[in-house]
């Protein structure tokens, strides 16, 4: 099988015959038309391609559409047993960019292509986790996606009943924190889920502004600007998201099974506004294509131009250090946490964060208390330099010259 977006998955070859699916949209929903044989090197490894079409539709806070946020694409999948996938998205008829969301195990990479092709660097983000930052998915296209296909092991491997809106970025906007989740899943799997809902829930807002920033997804203000926009992002949210209210929700529909896993062949996500609780974002996707996962796909994004990568998984808040930056090409290729080169830039960061006091809040908050410790141990040893220093002054006017000197 060929890759619908730019080529990326490997060429199935010849061999051996096992089942694969073409599904086709029909009146809305999405049915089974009929079985394809096609063949695969070797056995494979557990999991799936998948395929299909992804429609957006934005709408303003009055219902009216917002042609320029909506779109049609198509998107492409390759999905394991072990949680690791590969998430591509391809506009059709706008021009939106290409992106790829990538899982290995232990990162997620995040890649943008505007045009590959056009010489310019792109933009690149790596973050430690199952999580997915991406913080130029305007559409929402490869978070959309996440959630339905992905977000059930992120959420089994949580172990609790909340985490940032993956529709808004979380490394830059508090509107993200303050929902708690529903989530449904089949009942013969922990890992896939069949409805998920984002509800506001003021109890799990923080005491602070202070301590709202330092959460550690959030990324430190750096002027006053930031600030103030994370300000408004809290008030916001205070003021306007109610108790209960719902922010988003996913419905997954028409669940098939292949390649060792259970997954849906259609899904509904639509995400709210808070003030007259219209739909602001609705995005549906049906899978059009199934296959068994080639057995070479190795979980890693493409690098299909120069990328300017934001690499987080050296994060240390309370170091200063948020992100190391660099480029990379598709002949150096991705770089591991255990590359020397990034341990040696993760060092020189650090020193010019401390260098230039660029801290989390608990880091600002701890050099403050030692601020004020010192005060403290400076109030009270103070009677007894000044009783040491009357002492020496009556000790002669030879002792009090020597002093002076």
């Amino acid at each position: 099988m060929i890759s619908l977006i730019k080529g990326f998955f490997p060429i199935w070859r010849v061999r051996n015959v096992i089942h694969s699916f073409s599904i086709l949209p029909t009146a809305g929903a999405t049915i089974v038309l009929f079985l394809i044989f096609s063949t695969v090197i070797g056995m494979g490894q557990q999991g799936v391609t998948i395929s299909g079409n992804l429609i957006v539709n934005k709408y303003d806070e009055f219902g009216r559409p917002e042609s320029l946020w909506c779109s049609t694409n198509v998107f492409q999948m390759a999905l394991d047993v072990d949680g690791r996938y590969v998430i591509e998205v391809d506009p059709i008829n706008n021009l939106s960019n290409f992106m790829c969301l990538t899982y290995n195990g232990n990162d997620t990479f995040y890649v943008e292509d505007r045009k590959p092709t056009d010489g310019k660097v792109h933009n690149a983000y790596v973050s430690s986790g199952r999580y997915p930052f991406c913080p130029w998915d305007d559409q929402k296209r490869v978070s959309v996606l996440w959630l339905a296909y992905a977000s059930g092991n992120y959420i089994h491997e949580l172990g609790t009943n909340t985490m940032p809106l993956p529709w808004i970025s979380a490394r830059s906007s508090l509107s993200a924190f303050g929902f708690r989740t529903k989530s449904e899943f089949l009942p013969e799997s922990s890992y896939v889920l069949s409805h998920l809902e984002f509800i506001r829930d003021d109890s799990l807002d923080l005491s602070t502004f202070d301590a709202e920033l330092n959460r550690p997804e959030i990324d430190f203000p750096s002027d006053d600007v930031e600030a103030a926009s994370l300000k408004a992002d809290l008030e916001d949210r205070k003021i306007n998201w109610k108790n209960g209210l719902v922010a988003g929700d996913l419905l997954c529909s028409m669940f098939t099974n292949k390649g060792g896993l259970q997954f849906p062949l259609s899904f509904t996500f639509t995400s709210y506004h808070a003030y007259h609780k219209l739909v602001n974002r609705q995005v549906v996707g049906f899978v059009t294509n199934i296959d068994i996962l080639h057995s070479n796909e190795q979980f890693s994004p493409p690098v299909i131009s120069r990328l300017r990568v934001e690499d987080s998984r050296f994060r240390a808040l309370d170091l200063g250090v948020e992100s190391i930056n660099y480029q990379i090409t598709n002949i150096n290729m991705w770089r591991s946490t255990n590359d020397q080169q990034l341990i040696e830039e993760f060092s020189a960061v650090k020193v010019n964060a401390l260098d230039s006091g660029h801290f989390k809040a608990s880091a600002v908050h701890d050099k403050r208390v030692a601020m004020v410790v010192v005060v403290l141990l400076i109030g009270s040893t103070l009677p007894l330099i000044l009783y040491l220093r009357s002492r020496n002054k009556g000790s002669g006017s030879h002792a009090h010259h020597d002093e002076k000197q």
